[in-house]
């Protein structure tokens, strides 16, 4: 929807201006590569790209996440349960791949080359895309053994402790 094709425009536009870093020139470009703030520059650009990327493709899977109906005879989507958690699965893993190479590459920036009146913004932006890379692989474990007990035809007992109970176990 609208929010897919705003991911797709901002993933154009960062790539272009990934472009534009690349091809200065030749000689300059040699140049330039030895300025630490370029490096920090493209690194920035391209961990952008990076989340931009996994924006797309999490609005994807949402699509995917509303088709499923859940309920007690189990999962109702429109293509087989096993081809939807592998879809799911493969969608979760490229947002996690995504998402960890835009945490390797700003971690890589030194925040002294950011200009002061940014360094507070990239700092936040910096423990967002950490704080994402956590909550992203938690979820996954926690997915994958979801994914694990609906794989087969089994039976399930599920058990819900309340401890606001007069007697909680």
């Amino acid at each position: 929807g609208l929010a897919q094709s705003q991911f797709a425009q901002a993933l154009a536009q960062f790539q272009k201006a990934q472009t534009d870093l690349n091809t200065s020139g030749g000689v300059l470009q040699s140049i330039l590569d030895l300025i630490p703030q370029k490096q920090d520059a493209e690194s920035i650009v391209s961990a952008t790209a990076d989340m931009t990327q996994a924006g797309i493709v999490l609005t994807q899977t949402y699509e995917l996440i509303n088709s499923v109906n859940f309920s007690a005879q189990g999962l109702k989507v429109g293509v087989s349960n096993e081809e939807s958690l592998d879809i799911f699965s493969n969608k979760l893993k490229s947002v996690q791949e995504l998402v960890h190479s835009a945490n390797e590459k700003l971690s890589s920036v030194s925040e002294s080359n950011i200009p002061g009146d940014h360094r507070l913004a990239f700092l936040q932006a910096k423990d967002v895309v950490n704080m994402t890379t956590k909550t992203l692989d938690n979820f996954s474990e926690v997915y994958y053994l979801f994914a694990e007990l609906l794989d087969n035809q089994k039976n399930i007992l599920v058990f819900f402790q309340n401890n606001n109970e007069l007697r909680a176990t």
